[in-house]
């Protein structure tokens, strides 16, 4: 799905290279109002006295539905009770009187952005789109050094589109477009307060979550899903499995098929398999799918080939070619969508910040919860006191990072991090240049208004969006082959009931992920809800270095980064070629191959 929205008037000669689509959807006035190309099950619209609705994602309504919220919009009625009924996550755009109101999701896998030219401002859901030529020239390298930042950019810094002059929506906000093309933003949300006992918001989150399920299965007669063994794939596998076909508008009459998949892990006492293997004898309708072994691709595989996506550097890249054997096998095997469980851990897993959060209103049962802490992260006890009787601010904490950025990434234990977000630091091969520009992006957002007061929600809504952006790229990279990409746990009403439970709920770190656990009871078979591990995967990420080596070396010859006075090329050869005694020396190298495929994929190779 790729498009472009216009506002209700004549656009200037500067948007003359504005791409044009095959499809489009006109103002009510006759005007192109959407223009681009998606899928029929994509795309749902309406009109109804002087107003049109459109929707662009997955969704759970019809054009029928929509023409009764139109009528409602016309007397005034709101567009947040517009989305309150309609689950899913998708665009929603609406033209009336000349003027035009467009949103996405909380978790940004829709994500809006717009760009001003001659006072006039066009929206996209891709910036790209927005830029002219896809060429270097329209670079910032100073947004672009930012994508350095190991493991991620910490918010607001990566919110930032790499393209000059293109802007994204902010989370919670939509932007207005009057009947000159004038644009400006405006919040329409705010985070509900924790305030629900389990015992209400389980049932809310079961219920967000059946409905976000459904809203892919009414699409799509062959559906796909992970099932990793771990607890959110799981979950999505029972809630597809309950759905009865009959009662979904696409398969009246005809038989659902659900495939599911998962990936042999390197690490042979990962116990993931054993979990999934279980989950699959309990799902005997489904038909399961498992890949590994030699025949699969390695991590770090097609690091050398081009995106045709150029939005912005890949944050997954690192399995990019097991996302595309993936796609290609379901897609072979007739499935359009497939469900993947990424949102689950930022949701549902209780965080030291939650603890930090939870001495503000209930020091007692905080320090009852902090002894369980230490035990499970090494925290010593006089640093961990200290930390929970500390406070900062938002924008401190922001502004501390930039002291920190030449760090080194630390293994987790023995110091608690009690922030408003994880550790992020610049890697040693990074320019003196791209630290002063992380820094300068550092104190000129500083005092942006963090994604909610309580900073336990903050963390969970910006690592969810994070999670939007992983599977927007991804779905994009799939969709080639004709698969879909869908992340449930990140449509907008299940973040809004995860963020509901109160924090004395949500806190106890000896429960693994309260709130999906008590939600499926009954869904998902009782033994697969007494899981208490996660395993990591750091045995697949040497694999793949190993495996692909030589071509990521390759990347080091006349590297565009260093060109552009972000790196340095020597330093990052090292880097590659250096042992890796743990994992944490191999992540500061994913931004900086991301950020290096990105450039030579555009137009012009990345060269000036």
């Amino acid at each position: 799905m790729r498009f472009v929205v216009r506002p209700d008037c004549m656009l200037p000669s500067a948007w003359a290279a504005l791409p044009r689509g095959p499809r489009t959807i006109d103002h009510p006035s006759g005007r192109p109002f959407v223009d681009g190309e998606w899928e029929d099950h994509e795309v749902a619209t309406a009109t109804a006295r002087g107003v049109r609705v459109v929707l662009l994602g997955a969704f759970d309504t019809d054009g029928d539905a929509l023409a009764e919220h139109c009528v409602r919009l016309s007397r005034g009625g709101g567009v947040e009770a517009l989305a309150s009924a309609v689950p899913g996550a998708y665009h929603l755009l609406i033209s009336a009187g000349g003027r035009v109101r467009l949103q996405g999701t909380l978790s940004s896998r829709y994500q809006p952005v717009h760009r001003s030219l001659d006072r006039v401002t066009v929206a996209a859901d891709n910036p790209a789109a927005l830029a002219t030529g896809n060429s270097l020239s329209q670079v910032s390298p100073e947004r672009l050094a930012v994508r350095l930042v190991a493991p991620l950019p910490p918010w607001p810094l990566g919110e930032k589109p790499v393209w000059d002059d293109v802007n994204a929506l902010p989370a919670g906000h939509h932007l207005e477009l009057d009947r000159d093309g004038q644009a400006r933003t405006r919040r329409h949300w705010n985070a509900p307060d924790a305030a629900a006992p389990m015992a209400e918001a389980a049932p809310e989150i079961a219920r967000a979550l059946r409905a976000a399920v459904r809203a892919r299965l009414r699409a799509h007669p062959t559906i796909g899903a992970d099932l990793s063994g771990g607890l959110d794939s799981t979950s999505l596998c029972f809630l597809m499995a309950a759905e009865e076909p009959d009662s979904l508008p696409t398969h009246r009459g005809s038989a659902r098929s659900m495939l599911t998949f998962r990936w042999e892990v390197a690490d042979p006492n990962n116990d993931d398999r054993q979990w999934a293997e279980f989950a699959t004898t309990r799902l005997p309708d489904a038909t399961h799918i498992v890949e590994g072994g030699s025949s699969a691709p390695a991590w770090f595989g097609r690091m050398a080939e081009p995106y045709d996506d150029l939005e912005a550097p890949q944050a997954w890249i690192r399995t990019r070619a097991q996302d595309e054997h993936k796609a290609r096998l379901l897609a072979g095997r007739g499935v359009t969508a497939h469900l993947s469980g990424d949102g689950g851990d930022e949701l549902f897993h209780a965080t030291p910040t939650h603890l930090h959060a939870l001495m503000r209103t209930n020091p007692l049962l905080a320090l009852s919860h902090a002894r369980r802490y230490r035990a499970l992260y090494r925290w010593g006890r006089r640093a961990t006191l200290a930390g929970l009787v500390r406070s900062r601010s938002f924008r401190d904490a922001l502004l501390s990072t930039a002291d920190t950025l030449h760090a080194p990434i630390g293994v987790a234990g023995g110091r608690p991090d009690f922030g408003w977000g994880a550790e992020t630091r610049l890697p040693g091969w990074a320019s003196d240049d791209a630290a002063a520009a992380v820094g300068d992006a550092v104190h000129d957002l500083a005092d942006t208004t963090p994604l909610s007061g309580s900073a336990p929600q903050h963390l969970l809504l910006a690592d969810a969006r994070t999670a939007g952006e992983v599977t927007r790229q991804r779905s994009r990279l799939s969709e080639q082959m004709g698969l879909s990409l869908h992340a449930p746990f990140l449509d907008d009403h299940v973040i809004e009931a995860a963020l509901a439970v109160r924090l004395a709920d949500a806190v106890p770190v000896d429960r693994y992920k309260p709130g999906l656990t008590e939600a499926m009871r009954g869904i998902v078979p009782a033994r697969l809800l007494e899981r208490r591990t996660k395993h990591e995967f750091s045995a697949d990420a040497y694999a793949g270095l190993r495996q692909n080596r030589g071509t990521l070396l390759g990347l080091c010859e006349d590297m565009r980064l260093e060109k552009l006075g972000l790196v340095d090329a020597a330093a990052f050869r090292a880097a590659l070629t250096a042992p890796h005694l743990n994992a944490f020396s191999i992540i500061p190298l994913i931004p900086t191959l991301a950020c290096e495929n990105w450039l030579r994929s555009l137009p012009d190779g990345g060269q000036r």
